[in-house]
């Protein structure tokens, strides 16, 4: 990929005789060239650019009392982040009078969400829990989200701290039912309800299908979670011949309701 080109208008003042370049040019206007041309090189997102330091690479030389224009290219296909290679063109009367290269140390800052207190494992994340800053998108750990609707609304998997940026692996699905819940098994035969204490054996939803541990049988159940407390146990339909048989043979939600009965 051809390097990209970033014209920087900038007027470097009061240049010396020196043939030092680094000694000629003031290392605040220097800096400022590179933070325009890494701005106008990064998406929108990024907030900001702090150019931590430049280094200038060999000696120059460059006519004295003139007004400079320096033009800054990328050595090479570099995504301005971190430690930047970069080609440096100073111009006088638009035609090109000095090359020099050098490295530029660049902190990019992009906004994240990070929390503004505290939230507790199995907590669900609200709007007011969370706070827009800024981070050196370098440093961010891999997983972290940065849209805050990708964030409220779930429910934290472990313990999260203050001004803690957030990584998808820290958060779950919110959940109407946790894992060990104790429910009511409820079983409906005709006019019969039959209801039996179960603990569910998953994190779920409601209208989802779940399995509970009948403490009655001993044994798993299927049904689906009415609401946080009720699961609807599933009864396969027998047939019309036989159905004690067939139902024998089904799933253990007759077994129970046949158990329930019995007692």
């Amino acid at each position: 990929m051809n390097p990209r080109l970033i014209y920087v208008a900038l007027a470097l003042m009061g240049l010396s005789a020196s043939p030092a370049l680094a000694g000629a040019i003031d290392s605040d206007q220097l800096r400022s060239a590179v933070q325009a041309a890494a701005l106008r090189n990064l998406p929108d997102t990024v907030v900001a650019v702090e150019v931590q330091r430049v280094t200038l690479q060999g000696a120059v030389s460059i006519p004295d009392d003139v007004q400079a224009h320096i033009r800054v290219l990328a050595a090479g296909d570099d995504d301005w982040v971190g430690m930047t290679p970069l080609e440096l063109q100073f111009q006088v009367d638009g035609q090109p009078t000095v090359h020099a290269r050098a490295v530029a140390d660049l902190a990019v800052y992009i906004q994240v969400p990070v929390l503004r207190h505290p939230v507790g494992r199995a907590q669900m994340v609200t709007a007011n829990d969370l706070a827009l800053v800024q981070r050196d998108a370098e440093r961010l750990p891999s997983g972290v989200l940065r849209d805050p609707h990708h964030l409220v609304g779930r429910v934290a998997r472990r313990d999260l701290g203050l001004n803690q940026v957030i990584r998808e692996a820290d958060l779950m699905e919110r959940v109407d039912a946790a894992r060990r819940r104790i429910v009511t098994l409820v079983v409906q035969r005709g006019n019969l309800t039959i209801t039996a204490p179960g603990v569910l054996k998953a994190d779920a939803r409601i209208g989802d299908l779940v399995e509970v541990f009948s403490t009655t049988t001993r044994k798993g159940v299927f049904g689906v979670l009415v609401t946080p407390d009720l699961v609807e146990v599933v009864t396969p339909r027998a047939p019309a011949a036989n159905s004690t048989a067939a139902r024998t043979r089904g799933s253990d939600s007759p077994v129970i309701a046949s158990r329930l009965e019995s007692q």
